[in-house]
């Protein structure tokens, strides 16, 4: 294929963030980019280097006649298939501003702060995996513009014989109205994960500029594949519940409900096009691989961080021997108090668990990443909106639960430490309002949400069920009041070892959310 030549030596030249300039890596000759895009007319279509991975049957394309070695999405060490195609053009693009060498310290410095990450992340052997690509993204604008008629109001106090009255008329309005939201993106390829996507945003608009062939010179550009209408959905009723925060709108003093100006106004929907950079790495552990991206415009770092297990016993260790010296100095570890403790641990516990095994799940199973799976239209569907009148059930469980563990620290009111007495009066109040907001739910057939898919019951019960079972023992055991404290004291030892079980499955979970499994991409690409 043709690649990126310099005009005064012929030999290969790449864009150069710094410079904003192409530049040839053999006689460092500088020739701006507007200049060499006079020298390669192209209209429509570009040409460039499909490369595909022969494992995961990932695309992205090339503008240099190197042939890649590895493959950004899957981690495998593999010499990609490669073949000459016309891809069409993009309306904008966004240059990278940051290098690789000041991505590379973004990312180390992000690294650096989470003081359980694994020192392998900051690794050279690491790092130098980043990869420049542009990554593909759908802009969608809504606008309107047009006249709206309905009706309006104004009201007034009017004062007549020394009385007040209040005044509201009513007004035949005609009016312009005008609707501009621009430019909402939405990643475009089914390789790079939406929620990744969404991540290193935000790419600002001041930034783009028409797509020119020579900002791909050194860098790699992601394949669009990904249907536009996927989002149209989801990104309309953004808009629309946007414009309803708006309570009413004015003209010329008359007051004009926006829910009625919404009826009648029907949106044009663009969708163009663009590039944003992004440096791409992967690291791959067996059958697993974990992601991180920065913006190569502002910066921004996303990265899937692992916890490192050496690093987090070394830190319980001490956090546990901090409490210790405090408790021993300043409190008595009395019954009670243990009991309240491993209580509000135990339900710190649940929630915690609970909400990251449900974000693994739906992680591993791709629920939240509906590019990946616009291939499958039926499963998209169900990551739209629906009615989900069974949050009520689950809001009642909640709300039991919050009910018992209110009735054991009630329980121990006489000896419990000032410090609990807030929520000795709280959490029965929000029982009781949740349970009847969870009825008031039921009766009116639930409400309407984005759908998160949870992870099924068996699936969690070994994780969440730890903390669960301790709850439970300490209320069952308040309720008993034994009037030997052994027994506070045996129940709750028994709970704080739940609750260090539990402690360690969520490092696992969380070791597990930042490992995707392998895509396939190959399959739906029809095996290519």
């Amino acid at each position: 294929m043709k690649a990126f030549r310099c005009p005064h030596c012929g030999g290969e030249s790449q864009y150069d963030p710094k410079s904003e300039k192409i530049v040839c890596e053999y006689c460092n000759n500088e020739i701006s980019v507007i200049e060499y895009q006079n020298q390669m007319v192209r209209e429509g279509c570009y040409t460039a280097n499909e490369l595909t991975c022969p494992d995961c049957g990932a695309v992205i394309y090339s503008t240099d006649t190197t042939v890649a070695t590895f493959c950004s999405y899957c981690g495998s060490s593999v010499m990609m298939n490669s073949r000459i195609v016309n891809e069409k053009r993009p309306k904008y693009i966004i240059p990278f501003k940051v290098d690789k060498e000041k991505a590379i310290g973004l990312y180390r410095d992000k690294i650096h702060r989470i003081l359980l990450a694994p020192d392998w992340m900051e690794e050279e052997a690491t790092v130098d995996k980043f990869r420049g690509i542009y990554m593909p993204f759908h802009l969608y604008r809504y606008t309107y513009d047009g006249t709206w008629e309905g009706k309006g109001t104004t009201f007034k106090i009017e004062t007549e014989n020394r009385k007040k009255y209040d005044v509201t008329r009513t007004y035949n309005v005609a009016s312009s109205v005008a609707v501009d939201y621009n430019y909402i993106p939405a990643d475009a390829s089914s390789s790079f994960p939406d929620g990744m996507g969404r991540a290193v945003c935000p790419y600002h608009q001041s930034d783009m500029v028409d797509f020119k062939e020579p900002y791909l010179a050194g860098f790699y550009a992601d394949s669009s594949d990904v249907d536009p209408e996927l989002y149209s959905e989801k990104y309309e009723s953004i808009v629309l519940n946007d414009m309803s925060k708006k309570k009413d709108l004015h003209t010329g003093g008359v007051q004009v409900p926006v829910n009625s100006v919404m009826e009648d106004i029907k949106l044009e929907k663009e969708v163009t096009k663009a590039m944003f950079p992004v440096w791409f790495m992967s690291y791959r552990s067996k059958d697993k691989v974990s992601y991180a991206a920065i913006n190569g415009s502002t910066g921004e770092v996303v990265a899937d961080i692992p916890i490192d297990f050496k690093k987090y016993l070394v830190a319980s260790v001490i956090v546990a021997a901090i409490f210790s010296v405090i408790l021993n100095i300043g409190l008595a570890l009395t019954p009670a108090k243990l009991v309240v403790a491993s209580s509000i641990l135990s339900l710190i516990m649940f929630f915690v668990s609970n909400k990251l095994v449900n974000d693994t799940y739906r992680r591993k199973k791709h629920f939240d990443d509906a590019g990946y799976m616009g291939f499958e239209k039926d499963k998209v569907k169900k990551l739209r909106f629906y009615n989900k009148g069974s949050s009520a059930l689950k809001v009642a469980v909640v709300s039991i639960i919050l009910f018992l563990v209110s009735c054991f620290i009630v329980g121990v009111a006489e000896t419990a430490p000032i410090i609990f007495a807030f929520i000795i009066c709280a959490m029965p109040i929000i029982a009781i309002v949740a349970f009847v907001f969870a009825i008031i739910q039921a009766v009116k057939g639930g409400f309407s949400g984005i759908k998160r898919k949870k992870a099924p019951f068996y699936y969690k019960i070994f994780t969440v069920g730890k903390p669960l079972l301790a709850m439970i023992l300490n209320t069952l055991l308040v309720l008993w009041n034994p009037v030997e404290d052994l027994y506070y004291y045996i129940g709750g030892i028994i709970s704080i070892v739940l609750i260090i079980l539990c402690a360690f499955d969520i490092v696992r979970a969380q070791n597990k959310y930042t490992m995707r499994n392998i895509p396939i991409f190959s399959e739906k690409r029809g095996g290519e």
